[in-house]
């Protein structure tokens, strides 16, 4: 069972399990939101929300920002780096690193340094996120790009002080770890889609089961054996995804307590595109993760052809078998929706889906690399409704405490908020496909 946290939504997916699903409820039919924000650079990481609505993301050029639930700039903070993952929020604190390797603690209430580190020697990649539970906050950090090796490094929430370190001789990509077994443990993959198990208190290895070792094409797209680095954990299992051959993706279920598989589903015919989640929809506990190939992944693999058309898949979470898929639409352009900052050497390059999230009424809200976001029947996968951001979108939806509903994409973070006025409900914001 979950636990509901006191902040609305403290780190990636929502809870230090990973699962991505909450109790919550949001708007349903998109009409417009309430406020967007602009930024001055592209965001990839996910906005958190505190206990009283308020708002704090990360974007790629290290500038912190905070804001209202109006969406007014609360404060902003400049980190010594750039490039930082998605924060954490623990107690009072926003938790976060930079590309530098510097760990940071800023209070919440005015983005002043409570405690900066230097946990390592850079950060570390893509949209990667920090993720705290009983005072420990982890990071995942590259150490070093000549060996391909990497660190999980567990600090103090309050001060940075480290507490262990766990050595990989493999690289970590877009990592999300997350807490198991009370809090005792941890669990998390790497970019070969090995999953470990560790204890919480030391770092020591409890168990790991291998990943893939597929040789990666050489092309000016990066590809790896496993582009969704979060895992979820719900009563005892823990649940992964993979890319076991350069042209397919696979999710699988193993037991917490053993690593033992439980099951893994069959091959989906192109790459697993973010981590997945985990929660009981209309009485039935489903695993959702999306797949499709992500220009210009065209330019490095010779099955990822224009155009192209993402998958959104549901699964038994039990059992692995298929329950619906919801299909995108066509996307032709050799690179996502939304490119403000093309011209300056800074494509914004998205996964073919975000990391969905699952609302406790069983919507799932999903944004497409197109510059979609879409709320589906999470029982059938189902349209309810869409809204064009017209900018392709890394960011989980993130429900809020008052039912808000908030999307990250591009170069802006926009608000729904639930309909007031039934009239306006019954307008969904439909895009033009």
């Amino acid at each position: 069972m979950q636990v509901a946290p006191a902040h609305a939504w403290p780190c990636r997916a929502g809870n230090s399990q990973g699962t991505g699903s909450v109790n919550g409820t949001a708007m349903r039919n998109l009409t417009k939101p309430a406020w967007t924000f602009y930024i001055d650079t592209l965001l990839f990481t996910t906005p958190v929300l505190d206990d009283r609505g308020n708002l704090y993301f990360a974007p790629m050029n290290g500038m912190i920002y905070s804001l209202d639930p109006n969406g007014e700039l609360r404060w902003k903070h400049k980190l010594l780096g750039t490039q930082p993952p998605t924060p954490a929020l623990v107690d009072d604190l926003l938790v976060l690193a930079d590309s530098l390797g510097y760990g940071y603690g800023l209070n919440l209430k005015t983005g002043k340094v409570r405690w900066v580190r230097e946990v390592a020697k850079q950060t570390g990649t893509d949209s990667w996120a920090v993720i705290a539970d009983h005072g420990l906050a982890l990071f995942a950090l590259s150490e070093d790009d000549e060996t391909n090796t990497s660190q999980l490094i567990a600090v103090e929430a309050s001060s940075g002080e480290e507490r262990w370190t766990f050595a990989l001789n493999t690289t970590l990509h877009n990592v999300a770890p997350a807490f198991a077994d009370g809090g005792s443990a941890v669990v998390f993959v790497d970019s070969n889609a090995g999953v470990y198990k560790l204890a919480a208190d030391t770092g020591r290895l409890l168990w790991s089961v291998p990943g893939y070792s597929w040789s990666v094409p050489e092309g000016p797209a990066q590809v790896y054996r496993s582009l969704a680095g979060g895992v979820q954990v719900y009563d005892g299992i823990v649940y992964s995804t993979g890319n076991p051959t350069f042209a397919a993706g696979i999710a699988r279920a193993h037991r917490v307590d053993t690593g033992e598989l439980v099951w893994q589903s069959k091959k989906f015919k192109e790459h697993v595109s973010n981590s997945g989640v985990v929660g009981v929809i209309d009485g039935v506990l489903t695993y959702i993760c999306g797949y499709g190939f992500t220009p210009p992944l065209h330019l490095t693999l010779p099955t990822a052809r224009k155009p192209f058309i993402s998958t959104l898949v549901a699964l038994n979470a039990l059992t692995g078998e298929i329950l619906w898929t919801f299909k995108s639409p066509k996307w032709d352009q050799d690179i996502a929706a939304g490119q403000k900052f093309l011209e300056l050497g800074i494509p914004n390059i998205p996964n073919s889906w975000s990391t969905a999230t699952i609302a406790g009424d069983g919507t799932v809200y999903v944004t497409w690399m197109g510059g979609i976001v879409f709320a589906l029947d999470g029982r059938n996968g189902h349209l309810i409704s869409s809204y064009s951001t017209e900018e392709g979108g890394q960011s989980q939806p993130v429900i809020g405490h008052n039912g808000e509903l908030v999307v990250g994409c591009g170069v802006h973070v926009m608000l729904f908020r639930p309909c007031r006025n039934s009239s306006a409900c019954e307008e969904p914001g439909w895009s033009l496909w």
